[in-house]
C-alpha cells in the first residue's frame, strides 16, 4: 500500500496550463519504491507531467529536496531536463513554507498557487473515493435531521488511506490554536482527521498539548445529547453539509466561535457565514448534482417514499448501507399461503373480488374489497348459519350493520333467518345516535360484511356506549382482510374489552391477508401519467384520435369504483385480457371465462404479500437487501392477464431492476421478445408493460430500456406514443 497521495492539477508555470503531478507525503523521506510505482502508474494513464511537485512538512522539505537531487536519471520515470521537480513545504499552520527547486525549468508557487493545489487535492480525493453517495432507484437516505433526500455526502468514504487522511488534516492545521481543549466531530467516522492533525502538529512541535477528540453525534448532540463544556476552546469539524445549518446552529445555540466551526466537504450554493474547507459547488463534476442533496423532504411529503423507495437511516454515528444486495425472487405456484389458496378456491369466479377507491386522498381505485352480496349461494351461507347457531345470543335485542350494502344484506339475512323473533329490523351504524340512552336491554350483534382496518367497528363500539352500556356484544365479520396480523390482533383486543368481567365476542367467518396501501396505487400513478400526456405543455405529439384514446382510458379508470373487471388495458388488437386454463395458484375445476380481473389481482396480491411477510419472507427491501420479482416470473406466468396482475399488484421497488445489471438485461431481453410479438398472443400485455415502464413502476437501466423498446417498430400509434414516453425516462 502506497505511503504517498498523488493527484493531477494544472499550474501557470513553467508554461500556461502546465500539467502538474502533486505528490503529498507526511513522512520524513519520500519512499523511493512507492514513488517509482506511483510514477509508473500515473504516467501510464496521464502521460508525462510538466511539473512534479512534492508537498511535504516544511521542517523536512530541504532535506527531502537534497535527497531527491541525489537520485540519478535512471531512478526517475520523468525526463529531468524538461520536467520541473520542486519540493514545497507546508508549515505547522498549514500554510506555504519553503519552495525548493530540485531540477528542470523554474516553477513559481506562491500562496495562491499553494491554496489552489490544496483545494484541488480535496476535490480530487472526494471524487476518487465517491464522497457523493447515490443509491439505486430503490433506496434513498434519511439524514440525522430526519429529512429525506436522494443523495448524501459521506466524508467517511474519503478517509481510507493514511496519506489521504493526513492530507485532509493538513488543511485544518491553521485552526489548531494553542488554547484548544477539544476537537469535536459530528460523527466518529471523521475522528481520524482530528487525530491526524494533532499528529502533524506534534511533528512540528513535540511540546504541543493535544486536545481531546470527541464526537457530539450530529443533530442528537446539538439537541441536548452532548455538553460542549468549553465552547470557546473547542474546534468543531463537520463532516459534510449541503446547507450550513448545523454550523450556524452550533454557533447560535452552543456559543461556539464561528471561525472554529469547520465543514470539511460541502455542496452549498452560498455560504458567506460558514467555513467550508472544500465547497464542491464550483467543481463541474458536482455542480449539477446540487438538487440531489439539497432537495430534502419531511417523511409525510417524501415523493420517494410514496413510490416505494426504501429509506436508509443512520444508527448513532454510523451510516447503515454502503452496498445493497439485489436478489431476484423466483415465484412459483407454491408461493401462495394455504389459507389464501383455500379462500380463493371457495369464492373465485363469482364476481365478488374487486377494488374500490377508499382512501380520502386517493385519485383512483386503491383498496381491495370483497362484495359479500356476491357470496350468497356459496359455502359462505353455511358459515353464516354455523356462526349464528353458535354465537347469536337468545337475548339479542339489537342488530347493527356497518353501513355498507354487504353489511346491510348480511345483517338482514341474519335477522330474518337466525335472530330471535322479537328483534327489530337491523339498524345502520349511522343511525345509532337516534337510539335513546340505556334503551337497549339485551345483547347486541354488530355485523360487518368485509373489513380492512376495522375502524368502522371501533366507531360502532364507541357509539354503543350510551344506548347499550355494558350490554354483551358480538361482532360478526364476514371477511376480515388483514394487512398485518398484529394489527388485527390489536383490533380484536379493543373490541372484546368490557368494563365487566365478561368480554365481548368477535367472530370471523373468513380471513385473508392482503397488502396495505403504500403510496399511490398503480391506477393512480397511471392516471397522473396519462393526464401529463394530454396537457398542452407536455411536448407529446398526439393527434386527436390518440388524445381521445387517452382520455377514454382516464374515464375508464375513474369508472372502476367497486369494479371486478376492466382493470387492465386490452391487448393491442382490442381483445380483453382473459385467463387460460391451468392457473398455477388455483386448484380444482373452474371455467376461465368466469374468472374476473379482480380474481386474478386478489390471487397475485396474496402471493406477493405472502412473499413479503409470510413464514419465510423473501420479497423485502431493507437497508442492506433489495428483493425484486425475478424477470423469469414473467416468462413462467405468460398469460397477459397474470403478467398484468403482477405489474399492478407489485410495489414499485419489487419491479426495479435498475440496481442490478444482470437483472436489468434479463428483463429487457424478455420485454423485447414480448414487444416483438405485440400483435400476437405472446404480446397481449404489451400496453400494460409500457404503462408500468412509463409510470416508473418498472425500472431498467437506460441502455436496456432503449434496447427493448426497439421491438415496437411498426406498432399502432398509441403504443408508439407510450414508447416515446418510456424512452424519455432513459435520458
Amino acid at each position: 500500500m502506497s505511503r504517498l497521495f498523488a493527484y493531477r492539477t494544472t499550474g501557470k508555470t513553467p508554461q500556461p496550463d502546465s500539467k502538474w503531478l502533486i505528490v503529498f507525503s507526511p513522512q520524513v523521506t519520500i519512499p523511493q519504491g512507492d514513488l517509482y510505482d506511483l510514477l509508473t502508474d500515473d504516467i501510464g494513464s496521464n502521460l508525462q507531467p510538466d511539473a512534479l511537485v512534492f508537498v511535504v512538512r516544511d521542517n523536512v522539505a530541504a532535506a527531502i529536496a537534497t535527497k531527491l537531487g541525489e537520485l540519478g536519471p535512471e531512478e526517475w520515470r520523468v525526463p529531468l531536463g524538461t520536467t520541473a521537480v520542486v519540493v514545497v513545504g507546508f508549515t505547522q499552520m498549514g500554510a506555504l513554507g519553503g519552495v525548493h527547486p530540485v531540477s528542470g525549468p523554474d516553477v513559481t508557487i506562491d500562496d495562491g498557487a499553494f491554496a489552489s493545489l490544496r483545494d484541488h487535492g480535496l476535490c480530487e480525493l472526494f471524487h476518487r473515493r465517491d464522497g457523493l453517495v447515490r443509491p439505486s432507484e430503490t433506496t434513498h437516505f434519511v439524514h440525522p435531521s430526519g429529512k429525506h433526500s436522494k443523495a448524501f455526502i459521506r466524508a467517511a468514504n474519503l478517509l481510507v488511506l493514511g496519506p489521504e487522511v493526513m492530507f485532509v488534516a493538513m488543511t485544518i492545521l491553521g485552526h489548531l490554536a494553542p488554547d484548544l481543549e477539544y476537537i469535536c466531530v459530528d460523527t466518529s467516522s471523521i475522528s481520524s482527521v482530528g487525530h491526524a492533525a494533532i499528529q502533524l502538529r506534534q511533528l512540528f512541535d513535540p511540546s504541543y498539548v493535544a486536545p481531546m477528540v470527541n464526537s457530539f453525534s450530529s443533530w442528537p448532540g446539538i439537541n441536548g445529547g452532548y455538553d460542549f463544556t468549553q465552547p470557546k476552546r473547542t474546534l468543531v469539524l463537520i463532516s459534510a453539509s449541503t446547507s450550513g445549518n448545523m454550523a450556524r446552529e452550533l454557533v447560535k445555540r452552543k456559543m461556539l466561535l464561528k471561525d472554529r466551526v469547520l465543514i470539511l466537504f460541502g455542496l452549498i450554493q452560498s455560504s458567506p457565514d460558514v467555513t467550508v474547507l472544500c465547497n464542491l459547488v464550483a467543481d463541474p463534476r458536482y455542480s449539477d448534482k446540487l438538487p440531489l442533496v439539497t432537495e430534502e423532504y419531511r417523511e409525510p411529503d417524501c415523493p420517494m417514499c410514496k413510490t416505494g423507495s426504501t429509506a436508509v437511516h443512520f444508527v448513532g454515528d454510523q451510516f447503515l448501507a454502503d452496498a445493497i444486495q439485489h436478489v431476484g425472487i423466483k415465484i412459483t405456484g407454491r408461493d401462495i399461503e394455504d389459507d389464501s389458496k383455500a379462500f380463493l378456491g371457495r369464492y373465485r369466479c363469482r364476481g365478488a373480488l374487486g377494488l374500490r377507491q377508499q382512501s380520502n386522498n386517493a385519485t383512483a381505485i386503491d383498496s381491495y374489497f370483497v362484495d359479500v352480496t356476491k357470496l350468497k349461494g356459496s359455502v359462505f351461507d353455511d358459515r353464516v348459519k354455523a356462526a349464528c347457531n353458535r354465537h347469536l345470543a337468545a337475548s339479542t335485542k339489537l342488530i347493527v350493520n356497518a353501513d355498507d350494502p354487504g353489511s346491510a344484506q348480511l345483517a338482514l339475512e341474519i335477522a330474518d333467518n337466525y335472530a330471535p323473533e322479537d328483534v327489530s329490523k337491523p339498524v345502520s351504524a349511522k343511525d345509532l345516535s337516534k337510539i335513546g340512552v340505556d334503551s337497549v336491554h339485551g345483547s347486541v350483534l354488530i355485523v360487518a360484511g368485509c373489513i380492512g382496518s376495522g375502524g368502522c367497528l371501533q366507531s360502532i363500539s364507541r357509539d354503543l356506549r350510551d344506548p347499550a352500556g355494558d350490554a354483551p356484544r358480538t361482532y360478526l365479520i364476514g371477511v376480515a382482510k388483514h394487512t398485518q396480523h398484529p394489527r388485527h390482533g390489536s383490533l380484536r383486543g379493543d373490541l372484546v374489552y368490557s368494563s365487566t368481567d365478561h368480554k365481548h365476542a368477535v367472530v370471523l367467518l373468513e380471513e385473508l391477508t392482503l397488502p396495505e396501501r403504500h403510496g399511490p396505487s398503480a391506477w393512480e400513478v397511471e392516471r397522473e401519467a396519462l393526464n401529463g400526456l394530454v396537457e398542452p405543455d407536455s411536448g407529446a405529439d398526439l393527434g386527436p384520435d390518440l388524445i381521445k384514446a387517452v382520455l377514454d382510458r382516464i374515464d375508464a379508470i375513474d369508472g372502476l369504483q367497486d369494479s371486478v373487471n376492466s382493470f387492465f388495458w386490452a391487448a393491442p388488437d382490442g381483445t380483453p385480457l382473459g385467463l387460460r386454463k391451468t392457473f398455477a395458484f388455483w386448484d380444482g375445476e373452474y371455467d376461465p371465462a368466469d374468472a374476473s380481473h379482480g380474481d386474478i389481482l386478489f390471487t397475485i396480491a396474496c402471493v406477493l404479500e405472502n412473499l413479503r411477510g409470510g413464514r419465510s419472507p423473501r420479497l423485502r427491501q431493507t437497508a442492506f437487501y433489495h428483493g425484486f420479482i425475478a424477470p423469469s416470473t414473467f416468462g413462467r406466468f405468460n398469460d397477459g392477464v397474470i403478467q398484468s396482475a403482477f405489474l399492478r399488484a407489485a410495489m414499485p421497488g419489487e419491479l426495479d431492476y435498475s440496481g442490478d445489471e444482470d437483472a436489468s438485461r434479463e428483463m429487457a431481453r424478455l420485454l423485447k421478445r414480448i414487444f416483438n410479438e405485440w400483435d400476437r398472443p405472446r404480446g397481449e400485455a404489451t400496453v400494460e408493460f409500457l404503462i408500468s415502464l412509463m409510470c416508473g413502476r418498472m425500472r431498467l437501466k437506460g441502455a436496456d430500456l432503449l434496447d427493448c423498446l426497439q421491438g415496437l417498430d411498426g406498432a399502432p400509434p398509441l403504443i408508439l406514443a407510450f414508447r416515446e414516453g418510456c424512452a424519455k425516462l432513459s435520458q
